[in-house]
Order: structure tokens, then C-alpha cells, then sequence
């Protein structure tokens, strides 16, 4: 009796992921078949007998039964074959290693961990495995309009991520096919705006009130709080996005401009959120009765600029010829 499968020696065990199949060959000098095998197992390190089968048949394998031998020792097989009477000699010595597939745990992070529109998302493998054979990475990524993609790379990344809520979920497969795959993780991200405001001076307002009082004693009719004599100063307020704390995107600055008119400034940031300004030129004391649209810019630090226009109504009269101060 020979033993060919598994074939690994004492310093050099066959490694394998499961139980063996013990194969061997059968030979007799005088041509008498197999009538009975006998196979014996040793713990190699402790030479304890972990396993031993004897069966009535000629069958030259024998697949060893789940469950019995432990894993991750070195065992040793020898065995002998029974014909017409006699036993042959112990075969010669064969080593195996029991070390199963141990499959992946698909895992992974994000930052930053508060997301505004106009960040990069960093999505970072934290996947595990006993074994280290990972070899493939899928990631699944739901944009907020619903639309989605794959990316096949260790790490991954979302740049320029749109305001809502993105869903992310990694899988990862072994060097053997055994695989691992996250839930859908939320990732929202929260959007950056700016409103504008055009207002009066406390004075022009007063005039303003006056007039309306005098036309028909409701100090916001006719003229609403929208509408503006010619040449009144403007005084620009703007309020940003309340960033949270654990962000680090900041409102760097904020430009008001006359939408096809040459005026344009930069409001000062006076609180977190508040910023504010004026716009007075002489030439809008010539103004005609039109619309003027002010359009408010923010840049933030992730490189989103937003904008909103506010427009408002110049309405000659010849009330505010008789008031000096604009």
C-alpha cells in the first residue's frame, strides 16, 4: 500500500481547506486483490491516534468524515491493506494540514463625517479577513437622484457630492469565492445656500413709510418695501449656511453685483452667518422707473458658489427731490 493523496511530509504537510479524500495504491506480488484497508490518523505533534477505519471492500480512497479531526494540527496518515489472509506492511507516512477558508468582513468608513455639498467623499476599505486573501472590492453607490454606479478599486471616493442623501454598501470576495457585503449605509449631505436681503437706510425707510402715510395712510402702500426712490443707498445684508461644528467648510466670501450694471462689492462677515454691505453710486440718482436685480455670491471653502438674485423696483417721484440725504 502506497499513499498518494495527500502526499506532504512532516516538515511539509499538504495543506488543505477540508477533510481529505486518502487515496492510495494497491499492488500484490502474487495478484491476489484487496480485500479490507485499515487507516490510522495521528495527532503528528502529540502521536495521539485521532482516527482509525477499517472497511470490507477494494476501494482504493476513503474520504475522511467531517467534523472529527481538528483543525490547524499537523496529522499524520499510515495505513495497510488485508489479502488473502495477511496484512501488508504499514505503507509509508503521509502529512496533511487542516486550514479552512475563513471568509472576509466587508466594512468601511467615510469622510469627512458631516458632508456639505461641494465636498469629496473618501470612502476607506476597513475590511477583514483571517486568512488576508481578499482580492476583490465592489463598491454600489446610490446618488440622491437615484441613479447609481460601481467602483472596483480598494478605496473610493465621491467628489463634488450633490445636496440629499447617498447610499453606499461594500462588498468584498476572497482568493477562494467566499464573500462579504455591508448594508446600504446613508451618507446625507447637507446643502449650502445664501439669501440676500436689499434694504433701505433707516432714514429712506422713514420717507418711504411717510409718503406711503400720505398717499393713503398704510405705511406699505403704495410703495412697498420693495420699491426705491432713485439714488438711495443700498444697504446689502446676506445671511450664509450655519455650518455645523464638525465640518470644516467655511463661507470665505460674499460679492453682491447689479446684474448688467458696472456695480459690484464685498460684504463683510459681521456675525458666523450675517454679512453685510452697502451700494451707492451718484449715477442712480438718474435712474429711471425699472427693475435692478442684486445678485448675492457665496464661495465656500469645498469650492460651491451659490447665488441668489433679489430683485427690486426704482420708481421716480418727485418726493425724494425734496430730501438731501441718500
Amino acid at each position: 500500500m502506497t499513499i498518494t493523496q495527500p502526499n506532504g511530509t512532516s516538515s511539509s504537510p499538504t495543506i488543505v481547506q477540508a477533510e481529505p479524500l486518502v487515496k492510495w495504491n494497491y499492488s500484490d506480488e502474487d495478484g491476489d486483490a484487496q480485500e479490507k484497508y485499515k487507516l490510522a490518523f495521528y495527532y503528528h505533534d502529540t502521536n495521539e491516534l485521532a482516527l482509525q477505519i477499517e472497511h470490507w471492500n477494494s476501494n482504493e480512497q476513503y474520504q475522511v468524515p467531517e467534523n472529527i479531526l481538528s483543525d490547524e494540527r499537523v496529522i499524520r496518515i499510515e495505513g495497510q491493506v488485508y489479502s488473502s489472509g495477511v496484512w501488508s506492511d504499514v505503507s509509508n507516512k503521509v502529512y496533511f494540514l487542516i486550514i479552512r477558508n475563513r471568509p472576509p468582513t466587508a466594512n468601511f468608513t467615510y469622510s469627512p463625517s458631516t458632508v456639505y455639498e461641494g465636498d469629496t467623499i473618501t470612502l476607506t476599505d476597513t475590511s477583514t479577513d483571517p486568512d488576508n486573501n481578499i482580492t476583490s472590492h465592489r463598491w454600489t453607490i446610490k446618488k440622491p437622484d437615484g441613479s447609481s454606479y460601481t467602483v472596483t478599486t480598494k478605496n473610493a471616493s465621491i467628489a463634488n457630492a450633490s445636496p440629499g442623501t447617498y447610499q453606499v454598501k461594500k462588498k468584498v470576495t476572497d482568493s477562494d469565492g467566499a464573500w462579504d457585503e455591508t448594508e446600504w449605509i446613508e451618507i446625507p449631505v447637507h446643502e449650502l445656500s445664501i439669501t440676500g436681503q436689499v434694504k433701505h437706510t433707516t432714514l429712506w425707510n422713514e420717507h418711504r413709510m411717510n409718503y406711503n402715510r400720505s398717499k393713503t395712510g398704510n405705511i406699505d402702500a403704495p410703495r412697498s418695501y420693495e420699491v426705491f426712490f432713485p439714488g438711495e443707498k443700498f444697504i446689502l445684508q446676506a445671511e450664509t449656511t450655519d455650518i455645523l461644528s464638525s465640518s470644516r467648510v467655511t463661507a470665505d466670501k460674499v460679492t453682491v453685483e447689479i446684474v448688467n450694471q458696472p456695480y459690484y462689492t464685498m460684504l463683510t462677515n459681521t456675525k458666523k452667518t450675517q454679512w453685510q454691505g452697502e451700494l451707492w453710486n451718484e449715477a442712480m440718482l438718474r435712474w429711471n422707473t425699472r427693475p435692478f436685480t442684486f445678485r448675492f455670491t457665496v464661495y465656500y471653502s469645498n469650492g460651491t458658489i451659490k447665488r441668489e438674485d433679489v430683485t427690486v423696483q426704482i420708481q421716480d417721484d418727485p418726493y425724494w427731490r425734496q430730501h438731501g440725504k441718500y
